[in-house]
């Protein structure tokens, strides 16, 4: 199996190839550049979701780590269940910063 990166850069090979074959409107070319856009940007913050997933399994005592992604889930996922249970997860396995 093919790391991320790999199969990400093959998807945007891929579309690129698709999109040369197609002939449309300037319009439509526009809203298809948007739409790829769009594609491409979720792509990558699922990726960078999927590469803070396997840091925490590498490293599940990190806090500042888990603190990080908690900031990645709220700022650029808009998760903020998620990002409050990994905050509360920094918090259980972290000392008191007041110490």
């Amino acid at each position: 199996m093919d790391c991320q990166l790999k199969q990400y850069k093959s998807s945007v090979i891929q579309n690129s190839k698709n999109k040369k074959g197609q002939s449309s409107s300037s319009s439509q070319k526009r809203h298809n550049q948007m739409k790829e856009n769009t594609d491409n940007q979720q792509l990558l913050l699922q990726h960078a979701k999927n590469m803070y997933r396997a840091g925490i399994q590498k490293f599940p005592t990190c806090t500042a780590l888990r603190i990080q992604y908690a900031f990645f889930l709220m700022d650029q996922m808009n998760k903020k269940q998620e990002s409050a249970a990994e905050l509360n997860q920094a918090n259980e396995l972290s000392p008191p910063f007041e110490d």
